[in-house]
C-alpha cells in the first residue's frame, strides 16, 4: 500500500491537475444532465434515470470526498496544509453550490440545500483523508 501511494505522491503537477480537471468535467456533466433520458442521449443520462435516490445521495458525498481529495493532492505544493485545506473546501463546496442552484434550470432535476449540505460532509471527509494519507 506504501508504494501506492508513493506513486500517487510521485505523480507531476500537471497530471494532478488534469485528473482533478477530468472529475470535475464528469462531476458537471452528471449534474447538469436532465432526468428524462431520450432517444440519442448519452451514457450520462441512463445513470442519472436509472439511480436510485438513496444512492444518488451517498454518491454526492461519496464524488465530493474524491474530488476534495484530489483538490488537495493537486494543491499539495502549494503554501501550508491548513490553507489548502481552507481553499480546496472553498472550491469543492463553490462547485457543488453553483452546481445546485444550476439544477434548478434543468428539466426534471431540482437543487437542494440538502445536496449541499451532503458535498460539504464528502468535501470535510475528502479533506481529512487527503490530510491523513497524502
Amino acid at each position: 500500500m506504501n508504494k501506492t501511494f508513493a506513486a500517487v505522491r510521485a505523480a507531476s503537477y500537471g497530471t494532478r491537475w488534469l485528473l482533478t480537471i477530468l472529475l470535475s468535467i464528469a462531476i458537471v456533466l452528471l449534474s447538469i444532465t436532465p432526468v428524462r433520458s431520450r432517444p440519442g442521449d448519452t451514457v450520462f443520462h441512463w445513470i442519472v434515470e436509472n439511480t436510485a435516490p438513496p444512492v444518488q445521495k451517498i454518491s454526492h458525498v461519496v464524488v465530493y470526498a474524491l474530488l476534495a481529495m484530489m483538490v488537495m493532492w493537486a494543491l499539495e505544493n502549494v503554501g501550508p496544509r491548513v490553507g489548502r485545506a481552507f481553499l480546496t473546501l472553498l472550491l469543492v463546496v463553490s462547485l457543488g453550490a453553483a452546481l445546485e442552484w444550476y439544477q434548478l434550470q434543468v428539466p426534471g432535476r431540482f437543487g437542494s440545500l440538502a445536496d449541499i449540505g451532503l458535498n460539504v460532509v464528502g468535501a470535510i471527509l475528502g479533506i481529512a483523508a487527503a490530510w491523513l494519507l497524502l
